[in-house]
């Protein structure tokens, strides 16, 4: 009895928490394409985590961002799991990075979990790395109907 506990804890610790493969990003399946200068493929899901506040100013949106590098025999997949931040009052974005996971592309098996304790925060200006990634990320919350712009109510 003890032994299966032990496997089926090892196995729950083995599994991916998004079980993504390569194949799924390949066919832009529930996914959006980002931008990307630096010769990365990045994939955002379209059904983003959107958690909202009790002022109706404030908005926190939870993403993965999937990104791979299309070399030869590269099947590692690094998620970056991502908090925006919308004070719609003060017009600012600030962006949060609380994981960075290695994944194997062929089978979704978690290589690496990486937890930012505490994590990477950053003011995103209009002008710097994420705010379009932070733009898409609240234009699909708009699409999938989990969030209406202050004015639009």
């Amino acid at each position: 009895m003890k032994k299966l506990i032990i496997a089926a804890v090892f196995a729950l610790c083995t599994l991916s928490a998004q079980a993504v493969t390569l194949q799924d990003l390949s066919d832009y399946n529930r996914y959006t394409q980002l931008p990307n200068a630096m010769n990365e493929i990045q994939f955002m899901p379209i059904d983003v985590q959107v958690i909202h506040s009790d002022d109706n100013n404030k908005l926190e949106i939870i993403t993965p961002i999937y990104s791979y590098m299309r070399t030869h025999r590269n099947f590692v997949i690094t998620e970056f799991v991502k908090h925006y931040y919308y004070d719609f009052t003060n017009r600012s974005i600030v962006l949060e990075i609380a994981e960075t996971n290695f994944i194997d592309g062929r089978n979704g098996k978690t290589l690496r979990n990486g937890k930012h304790n505490p994590p990477k925060r950053v003011e995103l200006q209009q002008n710097t790395y994420g705010y379009l990634e932070a733009m898409i990320a609240l234009g699909n919350a708009q699409r999938v109907g989990k969030f209406t712009p202050p004015t639009a109510k």
